[in-house]
């Protein structure tokens, strides 16, 4: 895939995590719209971005080494840092898909019916979200997404138990 769509999706992608709440809604809109253009471009951007980290790593290796004898290693923590720095962002990626899994059980709609013997729930899930659902999400963001849409449907059933 074309490096200047990766990066635009990278781009999207840090906006869509870090940026402020209408940012972040609209970044969000951004990506799910390149995902559905570019139907790997999740898989294609986390190579991309690993070989990428890769680079600049290989860059930090090959710098000279200090000529001093004893300090303070640099490269080294560097090299920690970023570690650290990406485990905390696959853990940011991940808690977000989350998020957005319980926040698009709000795009649902949950209508219920009186019928003569019985009381009929209807769950309406959009197309989009439905697609996000079954290809996009990965098991942790389906149950999450399973036990808000339960979760909403409970809420409906309460509604009338309190009356």
């Amino acid at each position: 895939m074309d490096e200047k769509i990766l990066s635009k999706y990278h781009r999207v992608k840090v906006l869509s995590e870090q940026g402020e709440p209408g940012e972040r809604t609209n970044a969000i809109l951004i990506m799910q719209k390149m995902q559905q253009k570019h139907p790997n471009i999740q898989m294609e951007h986390a190579v991309w971005w690993h070989n990428k980290s890769k680079e600049e790593n290989s860059h930090h290796e090959n710098q000279p080494a200090p000529t001093q004898a004893r300090g303070f290693d640099w490269v080294g923590m560097a090299n920690r840092a970023q570690n650290v720095f990406g485990k905390m962002m696959d853990f940011a990626e991940n808690a977000f898909g989350v998020h957005q899994a319980a926040d698009l059980v709000q795009r649902c709609g949950i209508s219920k019916r009186y019928n003569s013997k019985s009381v009929s729930f209807t769950i309406s899930v959009p197309e989009e979200v439905y697609a996000a659902l079954c290809l996009d999400f990965n098991p942790e963001q389906q149950r999450v997404f399973v036990n808000s849409l339960l979760f909403r449907v409970q809420d409906a059933l309460e509604e009338d138990l309190k009356d």
